[in-house]
C-alpha cells in the first residue's frame, strides 16, 4: 500500500487534459468543476480545477485524499496545483462521494485499498481517464 501510495502523491502525469463545463465555478483564472466518472461500474465523485489563461497540452496531476475523503483540503490543493499550471483532478477513492466523520469510519473506509491495493491503482487511473 505504501508503494501505492508513494506512485499516487508522484502521480504527476505528462497526460493532455480536457475538462467537460458542466458545474464550472471560477477563482480568478482559476476554473473549477465538480465531476462523475467511473470505475468498473462504480460511481466516483471527483473536483477538477485548471488555469482558464493557458491553452493547450498541459501536465495532468492527480491528487489522492486523505483517509477523511474529497474534501475541501484536497479540492484546495487541486486549485493550488492548478495555479502552478497543471490541470489537477481530486480523486474520489472511497465512491460515490463518501467521507468520514470520525477515526473508526475512516478506517473502515480505507481498509478495503489495504486488501486490495490495486483498487487503488483502478482509482487512480479512472480518474485520469476522466480528466
Amino acid at each position: 500500500m505504501k508503494h501505492l501510495l508513494v506512485q499516487a502523491l508522484v502521480c504527476l502525469m505528462a497526460v493532455t487534459g480536457t475538462v467537460a463545463h458542466a458545474q464550472q465555478r471560477e477563482e480568478g483564472n482559476i476554473k473549477t468543476e465538480d465531476v462523475t466518472y467511473t470505475d468498473h461500474g462504480t460511481k466516483l465523485h471527483g473536483y477538477v480545477a485548471w488555469d482558464a489563461t493557458q491553452k493547450g497540452k498541459r501536465p495532468v496531476v492527480v491528487v489522492v485524499h486523505e483517509w477523511w475523503g474529497n474534501n475541501d483540503y484536497a479540492k484546495m490543493r487541486a486549485r493550488m496545483l492548478a495555479g502552478l499550471g497543471y490541470i489537477a483532478i481530486a480523486a474520489d477513492m472511497y465512491a460515490d462521494g463518501k467521507m468520514a466523520d470520525n477515526p473508526q469510519n475512516a478506517q473502515e473506509l480505507s481498509g478495503p485499498f489495504y486488501k486490495n491495493p490495486d483498487m487503488g491503482k483502478q482509482r487512480i487511473e479512472a480518474a485520469i481517464a476522466r480528466v
